[in-house]
């Protein structure tokens, strides 16, 4: 408090366009509505999490499943990750940026699997707000996802892809 630095001036550099398509796997279609997250590969302080940006920049896709970024990093390593509705999510990462070049990338998603379930003690009485993790366990199954249970134990992973997953 009442602590101030004087740093000069600020010089912003414009930031990298970062494009592509969010295509169902199975059809090639276009994913309309999905989420997509940008964030840098190596946490450097050229991304620091801001409150509210923990999973990097957020992108919607539009009817054709276009997404754009207008304020990408400059350089550097990305993550991307996709989330749809009724999608299993799928990351690209380590993407090189080209600072000079088209940064272009096409993100393939399948149709989720749910794994439900429900949560009870010793006695077979349900337990509320318990904090599941459903990891997958072969390479076609790279998703870690997280859940809780309701209050009646029951608890459901809506969309995960195919295979075996190991729940904790």
């Amino acid at each position: 408090e009442e602590d101030w630095v004087d740093t000069g001036d600020l010089t912003l550099e414009v930031g990298l366009v970062v494009s592509g398509r969010v295509l169902e796997e199975a059809t090639k279609a276009g994913v309309p509505n999905a989420t997509v997250f940008l964030a840098n590969s190596n946490e450097a302080h050229a991304m620091i999490a801001t409150p509210g940006r923990e999973r990097g920049l957020v992108a919607q896709t539009d009817a054709t499943g276009n997404f754009r970024f207008g304020n990408a990093p400059r350089q550097g390593l990305i993550n991307l990750e996709v989330e749809a509705v009724g999608f299993a999510s799928s990351q690209l990462q380590n993407q090189q940026l080209k600072p000079d070049g088209v940064n272009e990338y096409t993100l393939e998603v399948v149709r989720g699997q749910p794994i439900a379930g429900v949560v009870v003690d010793r006695d077979g009485k349900p337990l509320n707000g318990i904090t599941l993790t459903a990891s997958g366990l072969s390479a076609k199954t790279p998703q870690v996802a997280t859940t809780a249970s309701m209050a009646d134990g029951t608890f459901v992973f809506e969309s995960l892809r195919e295979g075996p997953y190991q729940l904790v």
